[in-house]
């Protein structure tokens, strides 16, 4: 007991070491070769409302990275907390915005469309149901090392 003691007090260092590179690789994000997403999301030519969802879904490693939509319809991806995105092949989806006095009911269809399910057609009308999964959208990008500029241009 004495031993433990004495490497605690007296050698603090290797073990703080350690505690600091084990932080530093969760804040990183993913580990690989990664680009940043930037871009911008429109229906019938006009910006799709503030707060949608822009989720892209990696088609090898089955990362998720993730951006909210301001008002011109813009977006920034995010992964694992770090604008640091994984290169390579992405399906795309992109739900509506979680309102801010979300009640039981709107919580209920959220779920539903995070689980594949159709969403309530009251709920969101911009967007048509068919993008709001990955593997249903029918948009794809590619993410390269370095910047990328994601241009969505949603149709019928």
């Amino acid at each position: 007991m004495k031993f433990m003691h004495w490497i605690t007090v007296t050698q603090p260092g290797p073990m703080l070491l350690a505690l600091l590179l084990l932080a530093g690789c969760q804040r990183s994000g993913v580990e690989g070769e990664t680009g940043t997403v930037t871009g911008t999301v429109t229906y019938q030519n006009s910006p799709i409302p503030t707060g949608s969802n822009v989720i892209f879904m990696h088609k090898q490693q089955g990362f998720v990275g993730t951006g909210a939509t301001d008002a011109a319809g813009q977006f920034t991806l995010q992964m694992r907390g770090s604008p640091q995105v994984l290169v390579g092949e992405y399906t795309i989806g992109i739900t509506p915005p979680v309102p801010d006095d979300i009640d039981a009911q709107n919580q209920a269809s959220m779920e539903a469309s995070l689980a594949g399910e159709k969403i309530d057609p009251e709920v969101w009308k911009a967007v048509p149901q068919r993008y709001t999964m990955p593997e249903t959208s029918g948009e794809t990008y590619t993410v390269k090392a370095g910047e990328n500029i994601c241009t969505l241009e949603l149709t019928e």
